[in-house]
């Protein structure tokens, strides 16, 4: 008995191998020998990592943080299949370019091919800097599974990279790119981006962006705590389907999805108070502006009071008499 489970057991081991290899050709198609021959394979539940031996201390990382966002994934959205998915750490750009597509923005740090089922990611000794890669990978598994969910059906952007990034555990405003647009400083400005302006977010620049990405999480939150996940799910599981999203949502949530951008603006008004806090930003250099309304205001109540004293002391001098 204990010799069939290991000739079982190395029966499995054998066809995860093989039936790696033809992805693993795909992905080492196009990169020079030696480093397109060395790509390694790993398996981790639904997903397979591939990887170059010099990315084995980042493939270490990413491997964990597959395994453990899986679970939650199942959890969050009801048991997407993800059978098959592949996740690529890049050797190069044009390596990664190639897997992830030529119109991959430049300031993306990941990307997810649903069709393909694959995630394609930078490497860390070529890519820029993630403040966090956790959260980048858990965003483009988000993307698969709700893909998945989907079948491929299209969702709008803000739905799609806002449910991503709330899944990713790690709000948008602690990713910002520097110099990227605030939350708190468009409210401030007047200048919140529409929900059929975020459809064009993946041409946008980076600083435009990183205001979309936190503007779509914001409208997630809303969604989920005006109709909770269930209802969520209902609508995405429509659009599965072949429903319009519209029509997926007013189904699930009883309708009003032509209110929906409305109520968002004025629940996120309320929460103004809030991102103005997150945004350290903001906050200092709204404390600046203050102090030099108030600098402003004390000088121009001084020079008044000047003008007045000198106004009354020549008032007093022509009410002298005069002494020949």
């Amino acid at each position: 008995m204990k010799r069939l489970g290991a000739i079982l057991l190395l029966w499995l081991a054998l066809a995860s191998t093989l039936s790696a290899q033809p992805v693993l050709q795909e992905i080492r198609q196009g990169l020079e020998t030696p480093v397109g021959q060395s790509y390694r394979s790993l398996r981790l539940g639904d997903f397979t990592l591939f990887f170059h031996p010099v990315d084995q201390a980042y493939a270490a990382h990413v491997a964990a943080v597959i395994d453990g966002a899986q679970a939650r994934l199942r959890q969050e959205l009801s048991l997407p299949n993800l059978r098959g998915s592949q996740v690529v750490v890049a050797w190069d750009p044009p390596h990664f370019y190639r897997l992830a597509g030529s119109g991959t923005p430049h300031w993306a740090g990941a990307v997810a091919n649903v069709e393909a089922r694959r995630i394609v990611l930078k490497s860390p000794r070529w890519g820029d800097g993630e403040p966090d890669a956790g959260a980048t990978i858990r965003h483009e598994m988000t993307h698969l599974a709700v893909g998945r969910i989907t079948r491929g059906n299209r969702i709008p952007i803000w739905l799609e990279e806002g449910l991503a990034v709330h899944l990713s555990g790690l709000p948008y405003h602690a990713q910002m790119q520097e110099g990227g647009v605030s939350l708190a400083r468009a409210m401030a400005t007047g200048s919140l981006l529409t929900l059929e302006e975020m459809e064009s977010l993946h041409g946008f620049n980076s600083m435009n962006a990183d205001l979309a990405y936190q503007e779509a999480e914001s409208a997630v939150r809303f969604l989920l705590e005006r109709h909770g996940r269930v209802a969520l799910m209902h609508a995405l599981a429509q659009v599965g389907r072949g429903k319009d999203f519209s029509a997926a949502f007013d189904a699930a949530t009883g309708g009003g999805y032509y209110r929906f951008e409305t109520e968002w603006r004025v629940w996120l008004k309320k929460q103004g108070g809030l991102y103005f806090l997150m945004d350290f930003s903001s906050w200092v250099w709204g404390g600046i502006i203050a102090l030099a309304v108030l600098v402003w205001w004390l000088r121009r109540r001084r020079a008044k009071r000047i003008l007045a004293q000198w106004s009354r002391e020549e008032q007093e001098e022509d009410e002298e008499p005069f002494l020949d």
